[in-house]
């Protein structure tokens, strides 16, 4: 019910179609966590609710406060702001004057340059944001390059290895 190379939603593409031939369904009730992550809205509601402590899952580092986790080797400096709820990869290094909002996670190897501002965001490894960049509810892959005063706005998916250029806006 799933043709090589094409984009197909079970609930709207495959069951009818399996409904139609005949075929049974059957559905198993958790009482547990679960979230289709299929879309930007619910990726980032899944990790807002691992923030808010509402997904039961263990989370590397140590807490550095009640609500915000410090992975290994993170370097953040004492001018710099952090709301939580957020996670803090290891080896990232967040410099004075920038901000890391709630409901955010940085991967491994994140650098938040000075006066660059990151909320309700998931930045993933290895990417640098730059001075006085902006991110806010996006999601931003591994291995990026935003360059000072750039903008990522609400909403934006960036894949991995994107550059953005100095003041672009997104």
């Amino acid at each position: 019910y799933i043709a090589p190379n094409e984009n197909v939603d079970f609930s709207s593409d495959v069951f009818p179609a399996a409904l139609a031939d005949g075929k049974e369904l059957f559905g198993h009730v958790i009482d547990s966590y679960w979230e289709d992550v299929g879309t930007l809205d619910a990726y980032l509601r899944a990790n807002h609710d691992i923030l808010d402590g509402l997904v039961a899952v263990e989370i590397d580092g140590f807490k550095m406060r009640e609500n915000v986790w410090l992975g290994e080797g993170a370097d953040v400096d004492p001018d710099a702001t952090v709301d939580g709820p957020a996670i803090i990869g290891p080896n990232c290094r967040i410099e004075a004057g920038a901000h890391l909002g709630e409901h955010s996670v940085l991967g491994g190897d994140v650098v938040l340059k000075h006066d660059a501002e990151v909320v309700r965001s998931v930045i993933h490894e290895h990417t640098y944001i730059g001075a006085q960049a902006r991110v806010r509810g996006a999601v931003v892959g591994r291995a990026c390059d935003l360059r000072s005063q750039s903008t990522i706005e609400p909403g934006a998916v960036l894949g991995n290895e994107c550059f953005v250029g100095e003041q672009a806006v997104v």
